[in-house]
């Protein structure tokens, strides 16, 4: 039976369940429908349609989905609509000033979309709203525009527009801003607890008053900037911060030192060198640790995998001049789903000891001195969500490991939604608010001698890099089962015998 069909439906959620096509706009106009939630499915195309006056929707939400088109003019009708979210989408055009008769809405949402207009905004009379979403459009203000009169505010994000003039002097009467995030503006704020002043064209050193401007400051993004150091020669992170990425700068210097509180530490590509700090090892339930593209020395702490309640999903050491071993303590990260040690100068043998990580999906050990046969393994248990191996230009030697490939299940099943990225996503409460939080996987793979960078991952795709070791014997049959391979280099080895003919059938899939 069609959804369509349902006339006392009021509540539907199909969040993330792999739907694709059209879907049909009947739905949008159901008569009792109050609540429509459809985030997250890559695949569904749609656009809103023309709505009449006295639509019951109070929520909606289609967020990370390919709806287009522009808002129809109807959209204003909604006037019981409270939640509104749109992020990730491919809306365009101006919005309706009917926007202003939704007298209700308290949460609105329209990231990464192709918005535009300079008039003042709708929502200055929306006396209800709480959170406010207008980054990565193409709106152009001649001043920030002023959300004064919303007594119940609490987040403002309009990074990635078009803005100009005076920072505004309303924002100090804010007394409950929790996130404050807008290009082109720096200034102290002692309300502020996110501070986002990413992807602009900052330079010289990070002061000191940034990271003590507030007693409720938890996050601190300063992304993609040209900032050259701390203003203190040796920075321990305040206490209360619980988010810190400075990634993509010119940073140089000692790694800022971590509270124990700290749940997102990333500093990756800076200029960062000496050692990984031994304080690292005093942080309570870290979820993401980006060092990786600097310039670190030393040998990984053997406390990574040791860490209160652990927690860890990412681990990127890539790009630096660490030595020694690889910690065992790491198979203690029992979630951990992305692990990159690549570029480095790590001298183990294979760690199959890392098998019983059942979350694991991306795992690169390129470009380092790791050596030796690969064993047999020891558990049928072993490295089942793989899709990423790439153990190229090490020292290993034997056959290769054919008992591995028979176990990697992902790589062997074509089920799978190839429009969706590997990513991560972390629901945070920071400072009794609740605040969404994804990071998107990324790697490097070498191919024919050159370098190739991958800033979002495809859930279908799937790697595995031999290259560039002291392999030897036969290519094994068991290769051809891994239907889902996309990407197989074994190439630069001592390999002998034919090419196995069921290869050929891989190019089918």
């Amino acid at each position: 039976m069609a959804l369509t069909n349902f006339s006392s439906l009021t509540f539907l959620h199909l969040t993330k369940c792999g739907l694709f096509g059209k879907f049909p706009t009947a739905i949008f106009q159901l008569s009792k429908l109050e609540n429509l939630r459809l985030d997250g499915n890559y695949g569904l195309t749609g656009s809103l349609p023309e709505f009449h006056f006295g639509n019951p929707l109070k929520a909606l939400s289609v967020a990370n989905t390919n709806f287009s088109d522009e808002f129809p003019a109807s959209f204003g009708l909604l006037s019981s609509l409270k939640y509104f979210e749109v992020r990730n989408c491919h809306f365009s055009g101006l919005l309706s000033s009917l926007l202003s008769n939704l007298t209700d809405l308290t949460y609105f949402n329209i990231w990464y979309n192709y918005f535009k207009g300079s008039r003042a905004p709708f929502f200055i009379n929306l006396l209800q709203l709480t959170v406010i979403g207008l980054s990565f459009s193409q709106f152009t203000f001649s001043e920030i525009p002023s959300v004064a009169s919303l007594t119940n505010f609490h987040v403002l994000d309009h990074c990635f527009n078009h803005i100009t003039g005076q920072f505004p002097s309303w924002l100090s009467n804010l007394t409950q801003l929790i996130i404050f995030n807008i290009n082109n503006f720096l200034h102290n704020q002692d309300q502020l607890s996110i501070l986002d002043l990413s992807y602009n064209n900052i330079d010289g050193q990070i002061p000191k008053w940034v990271l003590k401007m507030s007693a409720n400051l938890c996050a601190l993004f300063l992304v993609d900037n040209y900032l050259t150091g701390f203003e203190e020669s040796s920075c321990v992170i305040p206490s209360g911060l619980l988010i810190l990425d400075l990634s993509l700068n010119f940073l140089t210097g000692s790694l800022p030192i971590p509270p124990c509180s700290m749940l997102i530490y990333m500093v990756g590509e800076n200029k960062f060198n000496g050692g990984i700090p031994p304080q690292f090892c005093n942080m309570n339930s870290p979820q993401i640790l980006d060092l990786s593209h600097n310039n670190l020395t030393g040998i990984i702490p053997q406390c990574f995998g040791n860490l209160i309640g652990n927690k860890l999903k990412v681990i990127k050491l890539g790009h630096d001049n660490l030595q020694g071993k690889l910690p065992r303590s790491v198979a203690s990260c029992k979630i951990l789903e992305h692990l990159d040690l690549g570029n480095n100068q790590i001298k183990d043998t294979f760690p199959s000891w890392l098998g019983v990580l059942s979350q694991l999906k991306i795992f690169i050990l390129h470009f380092n001195g790791f050596y030796g046969v690969i064993s047999a393994p020891r558990s049928d248990i072993l490295f089942p969500k793989r899709r990423i191996i790439d153990r190229s230009h090490n020292e290993f030697v034997g056959p290769l490991p054919m008992d591995y490939f028979k176990r990697w299940n992902v790589m062997a099943n074509l089920d799978g939604e190839s429009t969706t990225y590997l990513h991560a996503d972390f629901n945070l409460f920071l400072n009794n608010f609740l605040v969404p939080f994804q990071v998107t996987y990324s790697m490097a793979i070498t191919n024919k001698g050159k370098e190739m960078e991958y800033t979002k991952i495809l859930k279908i795709y799937t790697v595995i890099d031999l290259s560039c070791n002291k392999f030897a014997g036969e290519i094994p049959e068991v290769v051809a089962t891994l239907k889902r391979l996309q990407l197989l280099n074994l190439s630069h080895n001592m390999l002998i015998g034919p090419i196995p003919p069921a290869l050929g059938d891989l190019i089918k899939h």
